[in-house]
């Protein structure tokens, strides 16, 4: 926010009470510590007057509509977030690339290609690579660093590394996927991970009738594979050779590194 040019406060209300005593003023409250402190925040913040929005994390989702009630404009919970983005980016059922591509029909197709270094297409202009007039597909967009951005014209640049959006007709798609790496679209979605993010990611996934395997360490219901995401048998028994997707809700950050790796 100061980044933006915005006036931030930024305090603990436990050790420094002061930190709110021009909250009046405040244009809005963020709450972010543990649940029962935000509770606590919100009440205080009220008590002193203040009518603006005021919006809570809070961990457990149990806690949203308490929060609400005792005065917060909306609460968040962290963990759902972050397991509808991992659900969006790794089901094109949830959200697709781009307005209208859930309509394709039979004859047209989208695919998605990570681009190589060493590909023909790296670093070129789509203007110099006469994509569609030589092979009949058009390149509606690439991810980059987890963004979608849409094509700008004939001066967008394939950038080396990120995976190009394509539409067009099968046996055409074929071809161009020849001069990248294809990215699988078929096979189920393997979640490495069952804990709060791990839970919403499956419960979204599952509601766009998306096929998944999930793996953990422990056994619980919804679970289908115990064992060790790093070990090889693990992952041959989830299929990762034959997956669309493989999403890692680890908590731990090594070990998401080492499970990648593996």
């Amino acid at each position: 926010l100061r980044d933006r040019g915005y006036n931030v406060v930024i305090g603990k209300l436990a050790e420094d009470p002061a930190i709110l005593v021009r909250v009046r003023q405040a244009r809005a409250v963020v709450t972010n510590a543990g649940d029962h402190a935000n509770a606590t925040c919100t009440l205080v913040v009220r008590e002193m007057g203040f009518a603006g929005p005021l919006y809570a994390l809070a961990n457990d989702p149990l806690y949203r509509s308490p929060m609400i009630r005792i005065g917060a404009t909306d609460v968040f919970t962290p963990a759902h977030v972050l397991g509808a983005a991992l659900a969006s980016r790794a089901s094109v059922r949830i959200s697709p690339p781009a307005e209208g591509m859930h309509l394709l029909g039979t004859m047209a197709g989208m695919a998605e290609f990570r681009v190589r270094a060493g590909s023909p297409l790296a670093g070129q202009r789509l203007g110099d690579l006469h994509l569609r007039e030589q092979h009949g597909v058009s390149v509606i967009g690439q991810w980059r660093g987890g963004n979608f951005t849409t094509t700008k014209g004939p001066d967008t640049r394939v950038e080396p590394g990120a995976i190009l959006v394509v539409v067009g007709a099968h046996a055409n798609l074929e071809v161009v996927e020849r001069m990248a790496m294809p990215i699988r679209r078929t096979g189920p979605i393997i979640v490495a991970g069952f804990g709060a993010v791990g839970h919403k990611v499956i419960e979204l996934l599952h509601d766009a009738r998306e096929s998944c395997v999930v793996i953990d360490r422990d056994y619980a219901p919804g679970v289908d594979v115990v064992g060790n995401v790093l070990e090889q048998a693990t992952l041959d028994r989830a299929g990762v050779r034959e997956a669309s997707a493989v999403i890692l809700a680890l908590s731990d950050d090594s070990e998401s590194v080492f499970a990648t790796a593996a």
